[in-house]
């Protein structure tokens, strides 16, 4: 007969050993009864609920259940501390009760919270470039273009010494545009106009019909009652008509200071400009890229793609640079931006490319003074070159710099220059390179939101990695090149060791500073073949392709050792973490996808952090949990 007295004795001590292994589990565990009054709780339950032992025991549960589906809460407000309660039906004592697990998922949340701000973010400049790329199609012909036509009539009436310019453009529906430009005493007057179906110009049917081509002198006024300028216009004056493509687009004029005939070197001038004018007007254009995409002789092979195809950054500054030096008959030069800080001016664009980039520091040479002032310097004889940085413009005889600017705001300086002595640049190569400045600020920019745009969507805000959506992205490309090739593909899962007890004890900064060690530490450790994401809080995940789990094994050690060395000096003393390491490997091109694959290295990592963690371990089948 069996003693019921032992049997007792016996399944209070099972009880008891059973209550001191939920005292140390990670999450919190309590025990309610059919009412909710807490029958059992560990201490992690205790600290993440805000309650003593004292008033825990007997007390009500403080939140409602749902045995169907978690509950996820915060508790405080300084920062919130963010929990999940999970909840099953359990025996407990002989007695129907429910299970509650307490999980701290504050980094979770403030993971999500900081991916929904960077998504925010990237929505909100990617309506913004949208909206850019809309403006730039649909009113481009309106707005952006006006201002280059007005700048170049402006430029115009310098360069040519003139008194008045205007041009006419018809447009499909019968009226004609005008544009007109004339020195006042102390400045430039530019006006605008419509003119109706009714206006006719005997010059301008001639150059739309394709009777003239070339610039000429007139000696008679043709239209000009009709349009009614505000000044008086002299009966002679030049006409330009305007082509692109063999198309013709309109009919520029310039009124002389003094007349003159049309010589050679006038007739040079009168047509450089007229195919300015040309390129700044082309119907399908953003003007904001007619100048590095336009059909400009001299730049013949370069790309003819809307501003939607042409906004990566490096290519456009090598675009820009590349026509600036041959419409303005330069022989070399370099593009530079300022950083964020507007400390720094970094010349990545470089023609010929062989001359090496430069990252100038702000100092007091003519540089930073264009930079300043927004004034162009034109450097011909002595070139200042005490002025100059060392080794700025190798074998420079003269030179052009002038800022490139998006209205009053500037973004970097080009700099255009000769080689030779009989190749002096002029007065009329810094006005083209002034008004190139002026038109490619607005394609920089472009380039730059662009670039802004690309790297909030997949880029980690706190690490700079990858966030999980472009790891995912890069990762399932990986595999199936690894499948198609029947090469090997490892893979290394990482988490901080214990960071929950670092940002307890020194704060969530000194936590963050230590995810950021680690993806720095990971960053400089790999390939650039290597993929490395921060995956969810606390875990980053590393993809090596042609590695095996051997190589697989040597990486992670290395990882491992390497954060195990790192200090860092805190008011409370030195700053130490650990991390563990997972890893898994797809032998002989297995075929899976890739969330297996990551649970696999998970399953590897785990094991690691049940034996103490500070370790990298490999996942073998036989260890695969079914």
């Amino acid at each position: 007969m069996k003693n019921p007295k032992k049997e007792n004795n016996m399944g209070e001590a099972e009880l008891r050993d059973y209550q001191a292994i939920l005292d140390f589990q990670q999450d919190g565990i309590a025990v309610l009864d059919q009412k909710l009054s807490i029958k059992y709780i560990n201490p992690t339950a205790l600290a993440l609920l805000n309650l003593t032992f004292n008033k825990g025991l007997g007390a009500s549960f403080p939140f409602s259940l749902n045995l169907d589906s978690p509950l996820e809460t915060s508790i405080g407000s300084e920062p919130p501390r963010w929990i999940r309660l999970t909840a099953s039906e359990i025996s407990w004592q002989g007695e129907k009760s429910i299970l509650v697990q307490i999980r701290d998922i504050s980094d979770c949340k403030r993971e999500e919270k900081r991916l929904s701000t960077a998504a925010t973010a990237a929505e909100t400049r990617a309506a913004e470039l949208e909206a850019l790329k809309f403006v730039a199609g649909q009113l481009n012909q309106i707005v952006l273009r006006d201002d280059a036509i007005l700048a170049g009539l402006e430029t115009a009436l310098v360069l040519f010494r003139a008194e008045m310019a205007w041009v006419l453009l018809p447009e499909e529906n019968g009226t004609v545009q005008m544009f007109a430009a004339s020195h006042a005493p102390s400045t430039v007057i530019s006006e605008k106009r419509i003119l109706d179906k009714g206006f006719k110009s005997l010059w301008l049917e001639k150059a739309m019909n394709g009777e003239l081509s070339e610039p000429g002198m007139l000696d008679f006024s043709d239209c000009m009652g009709e349009i009614g300028f505000k000044s008086s216009i002299p009966e002679t004056h030049y006409a330009i008509p305007l082509r692109l493509n063999d198309k013709p687009l309109g009919l520029l004029n310039l009124v002389p200071m003094d007349e003159k005939g049309l010589d050679f070197e006038d007739y040079k001038l009168l047509k450089t400009i007229g195919q300015q004018f040309s390129m700044a007007i082309q119907p399908s254009m953003p003007t904001s890229l007619a100048i590095i995409q336009g059909d400009y002789p001299q730049a013949a092979g370069l790309t003819n793609r809307s501003i939607a195809d042409e906004l990566d950054l490096t290519a456009v500054m090598k675009n820009v640079l590349k026509l600036a030096v041959e419409l303005t008959g330069a022989e070399a030069g370099s593009l530079g931006l300022l950083n964020s800080s507007q400390r720094n001016l970094s010349f990545r664009a470089n023609f010929p490319e062989t001359i090496p980039q430069q990252i100038y520091m702000r100092s007091d040479d003519l540089l930073w003074e264009v930079v300043d002032t927004g004034k162009p310097v034109l450097l011909r004889g002595d070139l200042q070159t005490e002025r100059l940085p060392m080794f700025f413009a190798p074998g420079a005889k003269s030179m052009v710099l002038v800022p490139v600017c998006v209205g009053n705001k500037i973004l970097g300086l080009m700099a255009l220059y000769s080689l030779s002595e009989d190749h002096e640049l002029n007065e009329f190569n810094e006005a083209v390179a002034v008004s190139l400045g002026k038109q490619v600020g607005n394609t920089v920019q472009n380039a730059q939101l662009f670039m802004e745009v690309q790297q909030l969507t997949i880029t980690d805000p706190l690490t700079g990695l990858h966030n999980q959506k472009s790891f995912i992205t890069q990762a399932v490309r990986e595999m199936e090149r690894t499948w198609r090739y029947k090469r090997p593909l490892s893979l290394i899962s990482i988490v901080i060791d214990d960071i929950r007890s670092i940002n307890d004890r020194y704060g969530r900064e000194v936590g963050d500073n230590i995810m950021q060690v680690l993806g720095q530490i990971c960053t400089e450790s790999l390939r650039k073949v290597d993929i490395i994401g921060r995956y969810t809080g606390n875990n980053f995940i590393i993809l090596l392709p042609e590695t095996d789990a051997t190589g697989a094994r040597d990486v992670a050690e290395r990882l491992r050792m390497k954060t195990e060395a790192w200090r860092h000096e805190t008011s409370e003393g030195p700053v130490m973490f650990s991390i563990s390491l997972g890893i898994a490997d797809l032998a002989e091109s297995e075929v899976i996808d890739l969330e297996r694959f990551i649970d696999r290295a998970n399953q590897a990592l785990y094991t690691a952090l049940q034996s103490g963690g500070n370790r990298a371990l490999v996942w073998e089948p036989s260890k695969k949990k079914h």
